[in-house]
């Protein structure tokens, strides 16, 4: 971890960030607008907090929702700072509680603006948990209250309170009397749009844009450290051949892949690192001479996890299957009969191994540690034969698209 650390400090290109400044805005509770740069933090999610800078070179501050009245990033959604009652009752089933009544936490959050007029809808999002609320004619803002719970053990109920709050409130000509709609963005945006139209009073509000899903490509050269066993059973007999631990190279690339709901914080990615490998070995035990040659076209295919500590430094881990395809790849096994036969064999596809990593990210640069589950290729051979090949890898990596 020392090497891979000094490594990644040593390169200072710009660096896969964790998130991006975007040109906006944020009104303090003093009604001042700052123009300026700004990152919005926890990805799909609302932000716990905003990083705010006056100009791209400036130092940024962090701001949390008690000290700011709005905020919104060029072209994308729209923020507000408000303390209010939050139900953190889980809408799981597994989880939910026995009594229909909200359980409520009063705190400070930043509010995204789905529909502004004279009815305001505001959506929350964390990690397992979605919120609407609403204010009406600036009245405080209130939490539509949805609830799943158990009223008996065997038994679940819902508690629809919005739907009571939203008819009371919601109140023109062209509204109907018996409000329902589910609790969801879609259908609540167009009953908030419909009643602003009503009211004639509706202010546009920018869509947050679509998130595409972000790839990059790596050149991935590095050193693999392999030993391999191979057994050859002919009648009764079981001859073994102990192969050494050698360094060989290997040399891939990779396709790694950001999907589209964590690209504005790229913690998660999903990978496919086609690499040429090769291992052979030979030695000589008392007159009889055994090898090996190994050469394969492997595939590993999984995720990987990014866990930032600045924007141009990251350590991840990662893990994933590996399918194996060797390439001209055979060995000797001498028996010890009088007769002198030698088991030949060829090592064809295996079933997929498995692999875990763990490296550091330093701008276009990577550095890996990488571990394999013993890999066991089939063998063909003029004997019973079985081949037991280990594996570890230092993987170097360089961005070229990203």
């Amino acid at each position: 971890m020392v090497i891979f650390f000094l490594l990644s400090c040593t390169f200072t290109s710009p660096a896969l960030s964790q998130y991006s400044f975007d040109k906006g805005y944020y009104i303090n509770n003093d009604g001042e607008r700052k123009e300026g740069w700004i990152r919005r933090l926890d990805g799909v999610f609302n932000p716990k907090r905003i990083e705010f800078k006056e100009s791209e070179e400036a130092q940024a501050i962090a701001l949390l929702p008690v000290v700011v009245k709005e905020f919104g990033i060029t072209g994308e959604a729209v923020f507000i700072g408000a303390t209010v009652n939050l139900d953190r009752s889980s809408s799981d089933l597994n989880r939910a509680s026995f009594s229909r009544n909200p359980e409520w936490s009063h705190e400070a959050l930043f509010l995204k603006i789905v529909v502004r007029g004279a009815a305001t809808l505001y959506e929350y999002r964390e990690d397992g948990l979605t919120r609407y609320f609403f204010s009406v004619n600036d009245s405080p803002i209130e939490q539509l209250v949805y609830k799943v719970f158990y009223p008996k053990s065997d038994q679940i109920a819902y508690n629809k309170l919005y739907l009571v709050q939203l008819e009371q409130s919601l109140n023109c000509d062209k509204m109907p009397q018996k409000i329902d709609v589910p609790y969801q963005l879609k259908p609540l945006t167009a009953l908030f749009r419909k009643y602003n139209e009503c009211m004639g009073v509706l202010v546009e509000v920018a869509e947050e844009k679509k998130e595409q899903a972000n790839i990059t490509i790596n050149l991935r050269p590095g050193v693999n450290l392999s030993a391999a066993t191979a057994r050859a059973h002919v009648g009764a007999q079981v001859i073994g051949a102990y192969f050494s631990s050698k360094v060989t190279g290997r040399l891939g690339f990779e396709l790694e892949i950001f999907p589209s709901f964590n690209n504005r914080n790229r913690r998660w990615s999903v990978f496919i690192e086609p690499n040429y490998r090769y291992y052979d070995d030979e030695y000589t035990e008392d007159g009889r001479t055994y090898t090996i040659k190994y050469t394969s076209v492997e595939a590993p295919v999984g995720i990987r996890r990014y866990f930032y500590f600045s924007d141009h430094m990251a350590v991840f881990l990662n893990a994933g299957l590996v399918f194996d395809y060797p390439r001209n790849s055979s060995g000797t096994i001498p028996t010890n009969f009088i007769s002198g036969l030698v088991v030949n064999y060829e090592m064809v596809s295996t079933p997929f191994s498995y692999t875990a990593g763990i490296g550091v990210s330093g701008g276009r640069f990577l550095g890996e540690l990488r571990f394999y589950t013993i890999r066991e290729p089939g063998a063909n051979g003029n004997g019973g034969v079985s081949v037991d090949f280990s594996n570890a890898a230092l993987v170097l990596g360089y961005r070229l698209l990203r």
